[in-house]
């Protein structure tokens, strides 16, 4: 259907044919449509999903320490790591200790001055010295 609006005092009409509408999606999201329904997800990572992103990295990598070690699975433990750069990791641990030591059935985290001779990781992209203790 033809639209007609007045730009400065002329009048204009404009006919389906005169218009091209299109959609050019943004770089940081992503859009899908099915039976006349769009959903756009922006894809940015925030600070606190980078964090969170950090620490499943870090449980993972636990885990993976706990199954080298061949602890049984109700066996506690306490976490030591050391880092170069903290900030992040600090930040980090303080926003997801309780579902880390959850999901690592572990008594503490503890950072260590130096490097505690642990298995080095990568977590949130800073090389990390990890280590478990059992039964502490």
């Amino acid at each position: 259907e033809s639209v007609t609006a007045d730009l400065q005092g002329n009048e204009v009409t404009l006919d389906p044919v005169d218009v091209m509408v299109s959609v050019q999606q943004a770089s940081d999201w992503a859009s899908a449509d099915a039976d006349g329904i769009q959903v756009a997800l922006s894809t940015s990572l925030t600070p606190e999903l980078e964090r969170e992103g950090m620490a499943r990295d870090l449980i993972r990598h636990i885990q993976q320490l706990r199954k080298d070690t061949q602890l049984e699975e109700n066996d506690r433990i306490t976490i030591q790591w050391s880092a170069d750069s903290t900030e992040n990791l600090t930040t980090m641990l303080t926003e997801w200790e309780s579902l880390i030591l959850t999901e690592t059935r572990a008594n503490g985290i503890q950072q260590l001055a130096d490097g505690n001779g642990g298995k080095s990781v990568s977590v949130g992209g800073v090389q990390v010295q990890l280590s478990i203790q059992a039964g502490v």
